[in-house]
């Protein structure tokens, strides 16, 4: 038996099963090979033989001796107000002179800068080097570099690095992995990282906005405007401008920060507002005196963030919302796990709390990632990605099954109509029998009649025989 053969013997329940687990691979293989690509890296890199930095404020006045990068620093600038910094150090490179493919990596580092090598100025960082200004918001890149042979002077050399950050925590200004190697299987490795890490994602959120949006946008409209349809396809267009938003910030002039800062807060906090209207609209859950707080207040973190026209005040504001949007989906977690019961009968519900679950773990990933500087990519992207698949995908199961239901039934109602009108059919038949039998057994002594009206006709008087005659043709 072939594969297709296999496929059309499934029940459709197991094919919805190896569908939705495709999915998952679908979605969080990216990831993986994201973190496969990043550990490549790593083993790729010449550490440098010891990693002690001083850093300087913007004026050169020494911070820090004797650093270390980036966990160090993490805790010391934690809540900084400083926006710039230089970090300078030197390292061995006698066995690396005249090596043609030299290449330097310096992790991500803030938002702007550049980077000097003894006397050569080895590039900018979101930096235009010919007019010193910004240029673009270079935002979570790896920071890598040609070094020219020529730069190599002695058996030591200096690393100067100045950097700038607009928005964002003081500790936000270092992270990822440090170190020398090939240039060009450094940059090979780049190239993946920044493809699974921006492109791809960026394409998650279009195709999030323009398929699975516009689907349910038209669901809602053809189906009586059922409302848990047009949440979803606002739920799923604010998640797709999400991604966007978190996969393009380092393609974007210096000028857009403020705006896109802003457009990323509207953005993700519209994504939870219809998340928990969807769930409640489903099961619900997360009820109207948990809701309207909720949006309240979001709306009002918003409207303040809105109303600023600095990045480093519209982050903050979001970084407050954090905590709060995590609380309410643990609140929203718990209720579901609860109506487990109530909805058991609900052949659904197994998938949206998978769904849930996993998202909120992607989330808690997050946050353990954030608090304690580990380098680990992010999640919360493949985990917006893969919930509104599922949820799409859910959603379209629950549709067909609801058609399919309505077909059965329009199915049954047609063969008990046809019934009904074969069973009228009969009846028309024997009322058509009848009538015709009636007629026959009229007639028959009519004609008996009108044979005797002929008989007896001479023997009776005119008058008579005509009023005979009449009556018998009435």
């Amino acid at each position: 038996m072939n594969l297709l053969a296999r496929w059309k013997s499934m029940k459709k329940e197991t094919k919805i099963e190896i569908f939705f687990w495709l999915v998952v691979v679908f979605v969080f293989s990216p990831r993986i090979l994201l973190e496969v690509y990043e550990n490549k890296l790593k083993n790729s890199l010449i550490p440098f033989e010891n990693n002690e930095w001083t850093v300087k404020d913007k004026d050169g006045n020494v911070i820090y001796e004797n650093l270390t990068l980036p966990y160090d620093l993490r805790w010391k600038e934690q809540k900084t107000s400083r926006r710039e910094w230089v970090f300078e150090k030197e390292v061995k490179t006698e066995h690396l002179k005249n090596k043609d493919d030299l290449g330097i990596v310096l992790g991500r580092i803030g938002d702007i800068g550049y980077v000097q090598f003894n006397d050569c100025t080895l590039g900018g960082l979101g930096f235009d080097l010919n007019n010193k200004k910004p240029s673009t918001y270079s935002w979570s890149q790896v920071v890598y570099m040609l070094v020219p042979s020529k730069c190599v002077l002695s058996s030591y050399s200096k690393i100067k690095i100045v950097v700038k950050k607009f928005t964002g925590p003081g500790f936000g200004i270092y992270s990822g992995v440090i170190g020398f190697a090939s240039y060009s299987d450094v940059n090979k490795l780049i190239n993946w990282i920044n493809f699974f890490k921006y492109y791809l994602i960026s394409s998650f959120g279009l195709g999030l906005i323009l398929f699975v949006g516009t689907q349910y946008l038209f669901v809602y409209l053809i189906s009586e405007k059922k409302s848990v349809y047009g949440i979803f396809a606002l739920l799923s267009s604010s998640v797709g401008m999400y991604l966007l938003c978190t996969s393009i910030f380092f393609l974007l002039p210096i000028e857009l920060i403020n705006f896109f800062e802003k457009l990323l807060f509207f953005s993700a906090a519209s994504s939870t507002i219809w998340f928990h209207k969807f769930f409640n609209l489903k099961f619900n859950i997360f009820s109207k005196k948990i809701f309207i707080p909720y949006v309240v207040l979001v709306s009002f973190l918003l409207l303040v963030a809105f109303a600023s026209n600095d990045p480093a005040t519209v982050y903050i504001l979001y970084e407050v919302w954090h905590p709060i949007f995590l609380g309410s989906f643990v609140v929203s977690y718990l209720q579901l796990r609860k109506v487990k019961v109530k909805y058991s009968d609900n052949i659904y519900l197994k998938k949206y709390s998978l769904a849930f679950s996993i998202f909120l773990l992607c989330c808690l990933h997050d946050v353990v990632v954030s608090v304690f500087g580990f380098s680990n990519s992010y999640l919360i992207g493949y985990a917006f990605s893969f919930f509104v698949l599922v949820v799409s995908l859910t959603l379209s199961r629950e549709y067909s099954d609801a058609f399919e239901k309505v077909e059965e039934q329009v199915v049954q109602r047609t063969h008990e109509l046809n019934l009904a009108l074969k069973d009228v059919q009969n009846i028309q038949k024997l009322k058509d029998d009848q009538a015709k039998r009636f007629a026959h057994d009229i007639r028959s002594p009519l004609a008996a009649l009108k044979v005797l009206k002929d008989i007896i006709a001479p023997a009776v008087p005119e008058d008579q025989g005509g009023l005979l005659k009449h009556a018998i043709v009435r």
